[in-house]
């Protein structure tokens, strides 16, 4: 185009003016100007004006631009910001009286004559100029042009012309032709400062047209006529000033001067800083001119002095490269800071490019004398080194401002290419990225412990120098910053500052300033500007980015364990986060940004730019145009998010928490940081990561493929995703409070949209309307500070979201997406605006929008901004799959969702409301088989209480099932919950069950158990009334208190005899036990009683006497705790419950009255005697009513009495009746009937018989015994109450008689041990058990049992030294200890005579006699009375019992006497597990080795051996494995293969599912099985060959090349028996390799066993440096159970293994499987690379054989383990078969041989093998 002032001359020839003609139109006739620049010189030629355009893409610009303003106007009610500018520049214009007053000659303008005087006669009155001009105004326009309606008009006249016509313009002086005026004259537009100047823009002119030719008309610049004006004229409006200032004021809050975005228009600048610009650029030219002139007089001096007038410009440089001399640091900063001065005040361009080009070369030598100098601090406090690193420091420090003043100018925007030097800027790179390399890093790096800390910690001067150095380099990265963004620079050096600024992100920085040399958070603020600088690459290089988030990405792995987890980055108005989480969101907001590099170039915007045109025309959706310009920005953010996410979940999924790779762990941290930023408007990208991180979640987390561990890290992090989601409601809630009283619309607006959004019934136009939040958070964005890249891409990504939720609403599918969709109204006009702000950022800085929005109602509007988009929206499902993973078949998976969902409970507990199935889901779970999830339940539902108490009533029973639980975690933690229930919960029914819950686990096998049981009853009963009693405060408040808690133990013992039998064991222990609080608890225990009795006296009504009858069982248990309790008072009270045996209610309270009675009388001697005389007769009239328990109460409470009345006669005369009677009885025959009623008084009499003789020592009135029974010689009534009772226990007599003959003899036997030694008794009892009756066996281990506990608390009053009642010493009581009794006789006897029968009454059943005969074998061996060989292996086969009270007994004393006699015990233990697997097969009928609970068998046992030495633990581990080895050549019928399979079973899963005490232990058993499988297989192997021949046959493809094989069989003959026999060996073998393969995965072993500890066929002895075991050091510790193998994977694999054997092909299948199982040695596979990807892949190709489980296969496949592959194209290495031969014709393959040498070769190895071997003693070879 051509210049708009060029020929604009009607004629040919251009007339040109005289510089008088021209004087009165230049402005030098009204100012002075400061600078000849401003106004150039006059030229006689035609003035060439620059051109108004510059091409396409600046009309296109500018129309974009008036369309912007239009559309604003147009869109919104309220006038915009740029209006109100223009109002107010024009309002200045009209009521300022400071603006300069310019004086102009009026123009004339040539008369029509004159142009038809010149020839001009083809000018037509329609051709002429007109005077005035209607143009067509637009919404802008029109509306700035009405608001200056409201102001008083400037009225200018014309001079009057001389030819009178009005109508004309004046003529001109000159006679120059064409100053035609074609528009009016128009101000010049600007931004008034503190002296606003008036600019009038002269009026434009055209020249007039040939009639013969089209010339177009150019303009022509007139300047406006002399006017004058009148201030009275103008009128005032205060009102409108408001609302002026009003804006003003808004305006300068929402962008600062000074703080404008790139791009926008500089406002015009006032003469002030006009002055101060030229100031600077003289004073810049100045500095320059005495630099050089410096330079010019420096002579060349070789000693490399600087002369002294020279050395306040220069100094010397003695070290580096370039010249001799550098600028001083005065000079420096002066150019420097005057640059800057320049620079801002736009005369940059004015300063000579070979003046700024001569400069950068001083500056490039002050770079270069940096180059190559050591920067190491010194690691000595040597002051030379000190003070030349010092001086090595001050060169780099001039580097560095040499480096800051090159980077200023190249920023300067100057276009001379010889200012943009590339060897510059390579140079000043390299040093840059060297001193942080060798000085910044390291110092950084090291801690207060380093020799650099102390070295700068004695020398201040030297680290002030290393500050000043940081501070500097932070300048320096600031302004490469601004470089990058300004200039393009070379693929180079973008690669040195690429790495150079990653290298500084995953710097170890200390995290607190003590450690930290230079201070922690200024190298944080210098890391941060390397964090800009790095997105600012990623914005200009498109094509780099994606390298760039892989390095930073793969680079994490190089992270220290200390920085992992360093949050160190602030956030505003949040908690600090990782430096890399907010670079990894940086990075992918600036990926929304637009960049110059995605813009079409202008030749395509040519070439398509007619293509373009027509496409606007035709297209009529705004929704659509903005899709199209948003969609690029928005999908390229989405995949770099997508592209993060999986690189972290791929590599995660192949590490774990405690491996080498962080890659879990940071998943992990990336998540809570990502969360953290979540609602924060800065960071947008979080929710897109998080939207890529979670739908790759729940693809792992839903599918049926996905392993164990997989899924748990999905629903660790989905609970996490989901508490965050449940923070951002929290959050939105409590804003929506907060500004409900806001007072304000926009408040009140946001308030309303807030409701809507928590209530999930958000209207999306009301979300994406031009008024709504999105428009809030970019009003928010607004008020920031938008020179940070940082805040730029946070409004980018969110504008695009924004675009994208439009277009997404809008059409549901963006495939019909086009232009004949019809968007709603709202829609259209949101993306006609969006669409204008997309294309021209410029738009939001002149838009009021919303007016100002605080940062509260931006947080308020993006947190509901994102708690509509899919990341949040998706908590409904998050929370579903969490409930659904509830029911998963993996143990790990349900516990991890457990702990998920509790996890999302604690943010938002309002998820049990909206969700009424949870509960079951969770109640369910406490019944898992797994342990891991039971205990996770019970925590959920503690907190589901914790959060909803009114759910109590329903979880309450499920809380006390738990106290049951088998798992001492899960008893512990119901326990501890059943607490925090009865404690909220005022029901007595449910304190109660749980109290009794409680009084069950007070004697609780596992201490810590027992522990919790009795603090927790104690601070629930007892406790809460400590120091209350004695008070006078609140006395009736602490009464009724007590009250209930009486009323609360009498519920308790209400629930029946065994919490009765419970509570006195506690209460004992609260009462006797010497601790702070006996005192305390023996005060409220008196006091209950107190208030017991009260109740007693009240309770008279109809139901008084179930009531009393509590109560008084009540008090029987503080009577047998302390009897002290009481007094004589409360004996009198009692007294008359004793008269009336009427009912079944009275005889109960009659036991009860009685017990207490004989526990307290006799601490109670001062009674009076009438009383304790009328207490004897009422007790003796009863006798005949009593049942067998009154009757040894009553008995035992008589002769209480009679010690202290001494009235025996009456006892006398009792026995001497019930012995004649029995007498009379001793020569009928009573067995005929068992109605018979002689029978019935035979059998009360000897009821009666034996708890008198127990309990009454009636010897010294044996004459009067003498006298009825003459026939008696005897010294003692005992004698002769058994030799009259004895008869009666023959086996003649009928089973009632001698049962109950049997209990009478047996208590008398209790007190005279004697009578043990009698024949008949003898007799009796050998009888009672050889009969094997049910019955007699229960009568006489009851019998049993009371002596043993009898015999045991007399040793222990003994050993305890108990001198309360006889007050002896301890030489008396040590001679009484050694001195031999009847009883040390009698009970050694027993023991000796009747263990046998004993311990199989024990192991025939699980019923109450095997538990009575289990405790009468522990006492016999707790004292001592039989060898421990005789009841070891009985004890851990009844530790196998479902009945825990049995397990729980033989546990204890088994794990007594391992501890006393290990050495005994260890050669036992074989047999012990060969006994308990008989217990399980014959009297329990389940012969596997696990329980219902998934549990060992043996657990109890393991447990024993933990506590003993750890090499007869290895001892005893590889004898069960060697038990379990057999010959194949011995092995004659398969029933015996069958036992043996069954007992391989047993041990195999009990062995697989132990817990062990050290690593080595399972090393040891791994190779012993290892041993086994290899000799015993190969013989096995070459068995099965002989009857199934294998052969390999390669299939090929179509070009000949072996692809895969498969075995081909051929049957051959074989005896069904024969071919059962070799599948139930194989299976035996198979048992033995699955469980090397579970304990090798579930104890995490791969890596050691591959380290050599695994093949050893029974030789550990390695030569040194040979392959063998581990370094003790890592197998001495104790192993960690991996979460992640699944128990029940494994039991279902030896189940399908040892499955019903239904046909031959089944078993001919199975011995394939062996064969392939034995063959292949996946173990030696060489890996194709170094990947492990391929490892995962090649497992994930490899298919389960027949019997092997997939779990054997992953573990093999994955770990190095073998396993039989049936596809793929790697295969495993084939094991060498017996002799060296290959099996049946399989190709020997050369390598390590696996197995022992061929039969006829190979040497004993001293394993003696059979198949049911009864001997285990044998322990030769295997440690």
């Amino acid at each position: 185009m051509d210049p708009p002032n060029g020929d604009w001359q009607p004629s040919g020839r251009p007339h040109l003016p005289t510089p008088n003609d021209a004087f009165p139109y230049s402005p030098l006739t009204s100012i002075v100007p400061f600078d000849s620049g401003v106004i150039p010189l006059p030229s006689a030629s035609p003035s060439r004006l620059p051109p108004i355009s510059f091409g396409r893409e600046d009309d296109e610009r500018a129309k974009r631009t008036i369309a912007r303003l239009d559309s604003e106007s147009s869109l919104s009610g309220n006038p915009s910001l740029q209006l109100h500018q223009a109002s107010r520049d024009v309002e200045q214009f009209l009521k300022s009286d400071d603006l300069t007053k310019y004086k102009f000659k009026s123009p004339r303008l040539p008369h029509r004559s004159t142009y038809m005087a010149n020839g001009d006669a083809s000018l037509s009155n329609s051709q002429m100029p007109p005077r005035k001009q209607k143009s067509k105004l637009g919404n802008f326009a029109s509306a700035l042009l009405q608001n200056m309606n409201d102001y008083p008009k400037y009225h200018a006249e014309l001079p009057k012309q001389s030819n009178g016509n009005k109508n004309l313009p004046p003529k001109p002086h000159s006679k120059s032709a064409g100053h035609n005026v074609l528009s009016p004259t128009m101000s010049i537009e600007h931004t008034p400062h503190k002296h606003p100047v008036q600019a009038n823009e002269p009026p434009i002119r055209a020249a007039p047209a040939d009639s013969s030719s089209n010339i177009v008309l150019s303009p022509a610049v007139v300047i406006k006529g002399p006017t004058s004006s009148n201030p009275s004229e103008y009128q005032a409006h205060p009102e409108v000033d408001q609302v002026v200032l009003q804006e003003e004021s808004k305006l300068s809050k929402k962008r600062k001067r000074g703080q404008e975005a790139p791009g926008a228009s500089i406002p015009a600048v006032s003469v002030d800083q006009r002055e101060k610009a030229e100031a600077a650029l003289q004073d810049l030219t100045a500095t320059f001119n005495t630099i050089f002139e410096t330079e010019d007089n420096l002579e060349p001096d070789t000693s490399g002095a600087i002369p002294k007038d020279s050395q306040n410009v220069f100094v010397p440089v003695t070290q580096g490269e370039g010249l001799g001399y550098m600028l001083t640091r005065d000079i420096q900063n002066k150019v420097d800071g005057a640059v800057a001065k320049v620079v801002g005040g736009g005369r940059f361009s004015d300063v000579s490019s070979d003046d700024l080009s001569r400069f950068q070369k001083l500056c490039h030598n002050s770079v270069l004398a940096s180059a190559g100098l050591d920067l190491a601090a010194p690691e000595s406090s040597d002051e030379m080194a000190a003070s030349a690193w010092g001086d090595r420091l001050e060169v780099s420090e001039n580097s560095l401002r040499a480096s800051r003043i090159l980077l200023r100018i190249m920023t300067a925007g100057r276009e001379e290419r010889q200012l943009y030097s590339e060897e510059i800027l390579q140079d000043l790179l390299q040093n840059f990225r060297h001193l942080l390399e060798t000085c910044i890093i390291p110092i950084t790096e090291s801690r207060a412990s380093s020799p650099y800390h102390q070295v700068l910690k004695s020398n201040k001067s030297l680290k002030a120098a290393v500050s000043d150095v940081l501070s500097r380099s932070g300048r320096v990265m600031r302004l490469l910053a601004d470089f990058l963004n300004q200039v393009d620079v070379s693929e180079s050096s973008i690669n040195i500052i690429e790495t150079t600024t990653a290298t500084l992100i995953f710097v170890e920085n200390a995290t607190n300033d003590k450690e930290a040399i230079l201070g922690s958070q200024k190298f944080e603020a210098f890391r941060r500007n390397a964090m800009d600088v790095l997105a600012r690459i990623f914005l200009r290089f498109p094509a780099q980015r994606r390298s760039i988030v892989h390095e930073i990405l793969t680079s994490l792995e190089k992270l220290p364990v200390t920085r992992q987890s360093a949050r160190q980055f602030k956030v505003v108005d949040g908690k600090p986060i990782q430096l890399v989480s907010a670079l990894l969101m940086q990075l992918i907001q600036t990926s929304a940004s637009p960049s110059s590099s995605t813009q079409p170039s202008k030749k395509s915007r040519k070439e398509h730019g007619d293509q373009t045109a027509a496409e606007s025309e035709d297209e009529t959706s705004s929704t659509y145009t903005l899709m199209k310009t948003a969609k690029p920005l928005f999908d390229s953010a989405q995949s770099n998010a997508t592209f993060v996410t999986n690189f972290l979940v791929q590599r995660a999924l192949k590490s774990t928490k405690t491996g080498d790779q962080p890659y879990r762990n940071l998943l992990d941290i990336f998540t809570e940081d990502f969360l953290s930023v979540l609602g924060s408007p800065d960071w947008p990208a979080a929710e897109l990561i998080l939207r890529a991180l979670l739908s790759h979640l729940i693809g792992i987390a839903e599918s049926e493929k996905t392993p164990a561990p997989a899924k748990n890290m999905a629903l660790d992090i989905m609970g996490v995703m989901g508490s965050g989601i449940a923070d951002i409601r929290i959050n939105i809630e409590r804003s929506q409070r907060s500004l409900e009283n806001a007072g304000d619309s926009l408040g009140s607006e946001l308030c309303q949209i807030a409701e809507t959004v928590l209530e999930n019934q958000t209207n999306e136009e009301d979300l994406l309307s031009i008024q709504g939040p999105y428009r809030a958070v970019v009003d928010h964005f607004q008020i920031r500070d938008l020179h940070e890249l940082q805040l730029q891409s946070a409004r980018d990504l969110f504008l695009a979201q924004w675009a994208r939720n439009i277009w997404t609403d809008a059409f549901a599918d963006e495939s019909v997406a086009h232009r004949e969709a019809e968007p709603s109204e709202n829609y259209e006009k949101v993306a006609e605006w969006l669409g204008l702000v997309m294309q021209d950022r410029l738009a939001l800085d002149t838009d009021s929008g919303l007016g100002l929005v605080s940062v509260t109602y931006g947080r308020l509007a993006y947190a509901m901004a994102v708690m509509t988009m899919p990341f949040c929206k998706a908590s409904r499902r998050i929370f579903a799959i969490l409930v659904n993973a509830l029911s998963s078949p993996h143990a790990t998976v349900r516990s991890r969702s457990l702990k998920s969902v509790i996890q999302l409970l604690d943010k938002d507990p309002s998820i049990l409301d909206r969700s009424s199935n949870i509960m079951g889901h969770i109640l369910r779970s406490t019944s898992d088989p797994s342990t891991m999830v039971r205990d996770s339940a019970l925590g959920l539902v503690g907190k589901c209480l914790f959060l909803r108490p009114s759910l109590e009533s329903e979880c309450f029973k499920t809380i006390i099932q738990r106290t049951a639980d088998p798992a001492v975690s899960v008893r512990k933690r119901a326990l501890r919950l059943g607490k925090d229930v009865y404690v909220q919960n005022e029901r007595q029914e449910v304190r109660a069950a749980i109290a009794d819950a409680f009084l069950t686990h007070v004697s609780d096998e596992e201490e810590t158990v027992s522990e919790i049981a009795r603090q927790s009853l104690e601070d629930i009963w007892l406790a809460p009334f400590y120091g209350k009693i004695d008070s006078t405060e609140n006395h009736a408040q602490v009464q009724e208190a007590l009250r209930k808690q009486a009323s609360q133990i009498v519920a308790t013992a209400q629930r029946g005899d065994v919490v009765v039998a419970a509570l006195e064991p506690w209460f004992k222990q609260l009462l006797r036990e010497s601790s702070k609080t006996t005192n305390a608890n023996h005060r409220v225990c008196k006091e209950l009683v107190k208030i017991l009795f009260d109740r007693l006296i009240e309770n008279e009504g109809l139901n008084g006497k179930t009531n009393r009858q509590h109560i008084l069982q009540t008090l029987t248990v503080f009577a047998k705790s302390s009897p002290r309790l009481f007094n004589s008072d409360h004996m009198t009270t009692m007294r008359p419950y004793i008269e009336n045996l009427s009912t079944v209610e009275d005889l109960l309270i009659y036991r009860s009255v009685v017990v207490i009675y004989r526990h307290v009388l006799p601490i109670l001697p001062r009674l009076h005697h009438q009383f304790l005389h009328d207490v004897q007769s009422t007790l003796l009239s009863g006798i005949a009513k009593l049942g067998k328990m009154e009757l040894n109460e009553v008995a035992t409470c008589l002769w209480i009495i009679n010690n202290v009345l001494q009235n025996s006669e009456r006892l006398v005369k009792l026995l001497v009746s019930v012995l004649k009677g029995v007498q009379s009885s001793k020569d009928k025959d009573l067995s005929k009937d068992s109605e018979n009623p002689t029978l019935n008084r035979v059998k009360r009499y000897m009821m009666i018989a034996g708890p008198f003789g127990k309990a009454c020592n009636l010897d010294p009135n044996k004459d009067r015994f003498a006298e009825e029974f003459s026939w008696w010689k005897g010294d003692s009534i005992s004698d002769l109450i058994v030799e009259i009772v004895g008869p009666f226990a023959s086996s003649k007599q009928p089973l009632a008689l001698r049962e109950q003959a049997l209990e009478s003899i047996l208590l008398i036997c209790q007190s005279w041990p004697r009578n043990f030694f009698k024949k008949i008794v003898i007799s009796s009892l050998e009888s009672a058990l050889k009969s094997a009756d049910p019955r007699l066996e229960y009568a006489v281990l009851v019998g049993f049992r009371a002596f043993y506990v009898q015999e045991e608390e007399q040793s222990k009053s003994i050993a305890e030294g108990s001198t309360e009642q006889n007050g002896t010493t301890a030489s008396e009581r040590l001679g009484k200890s050694l001195i031999s009794s009847d009883n040390d006789g009698a009970a050694t006897s027993l023991a000796q005579q009747y263990l046998s029968h004993v311990l199989r009454i024990a192991l025939a059943s699980t019923s109450e006699r095997a538990l009575i005969a289990a405790e009468v074998v522990t006492s016999a061996n707790r004292q001592g009375l039989v060898h421990p060989r005789e009841c070891g292996p009985a004890l851990v086969a009844l530790e196998t019992c479902p009945d825990k009270a049995i397990a729980k007994v033989a546990f204890e004393e088994h794990k007594n006497l391992n501890s006393k006699h290990e050495s005994i015990l260890e050669k036992e233990h074989l047999k012990a597990v060969e006994q308990a697997f008989a217990y399980q097969r014959d009297t329990i009928k389940d012969p596997s080795g696990v329980d219902s609970q998934l549990l060992p068998k043996l657990a109890l046992f393991f447990e024993v051996l933990k506590a003993g030495s750890a090499n007869s633990r290895k001892k005893i581990f590889g004898n069960l494995v060697k038990k379990l080895d057999f010959d194949p050549r011995q092995v004659t019928a398969s029933s015996q293969m069958e036992s043996h399979l069954l007992y391989a079973k047993f041990v195999c899963q009990n062995m697989a599912l132990a817990e062990y005490g050290r690593i080595d232990e399972i090393l040891h058993i791994i190779n012993c099985v290892g041993a086994i499988f290899s000799t015993t297989g190969d013989v096995l192997a070459q068995k099965i060959e002989s009857i199934i021949k294998v052969k390999e046959e390669a299939v090929a493809n179509q070009e000949g090349r072996e692809i895969h094989q498969h075995p081909v069989q051929e049957a051959t003959s074989c005896k069904p028996e024969d071919l059962k026999r070799f599948t139930l060996s194989a299976r035996v073998l198979m048992l033995l390799w699955q469980t090397r393969t579970h304990l090798r995965a579930a104890w995490g072993l791969q890596s050691l066993v591959r380290g050599g500890a695994a093949e050893t066929n029974g030789d550990n002895k390695k030569g040194p440096g040979r392959r063998g075991r581990p370094p003790a050091s890592d197998t001495n510790k104790a192993p960690t159970r991996s979460a992640n193998v699944g128990t029940e994977e494994f039991l279902r694999g030896i189940e399908t293994t040892t499955g019903p054997l239904s046909d031959e092909e089944t078993m001919r299948t199975q011995c394939r499987t062996f064969m392939q199982l034995h063959s292949t040695d996946t173990e030696a596979k060489v890996a194709a690379g170094s990947d492990e990807d391929a490892d995962v892949a090649e497992a994930d190709r490899l298919d389960t054989p027949d019997g092997v489980t997939s779990f054997d296969r992953e573990d093999r496949s994955a770990t190095g383990g073998s396993a039989p592959p049936s596809g793929g194209n790697k295969r495993g290495r084939k094991r060498s078969s017996v002799g060296g031969a290959s099996t049946a014709g399989t190709p020997t393959k050369t390598g390590k041989k696996r197995g022992r040498p061929p039969l006829g070769k190979r040497k004993s190895s001293g394993v003696n093998k059979m198949v049911l071997k009864e001997d285990g003693d044998d322990d030769g070879g295997w440690d």
